[in-house]
């Protein structure tokens, strides 16, 4: 089983491969990784500035932030 970090990283490079929305479902798929952990992950994100969820929808997008990390 994948750690956390590694997870969070796989989902980063996952979104910007085939970002720049996604759902939780197509992580999960991705990653075979429990719905929880995907959920968690990507709230996380989220409150760091990292992603941006969609009102209303269980989208996420990549937000500007992202390029802090290049």
């Amino acid at each position: 089983m994948k750690s956390e970090a590694e997870l969070t990283l796989i989902v980063l490079e996952y979104y910007l491969k085939h970002g720049p929305s996604l759902l939780p479902k197509d992580l999960c798929a991705k990653t075979k990784a429990p719905e929880t952990k995907i959920r968690y992950i990507l709230s996380v994100l989220e409150k760091r500035g990292y992603l941006t969820k969609a009102r209303g929808t269980d989208e996420y997008t990549l937000s500007k932030r992202v390029v802090m990390l290049i």
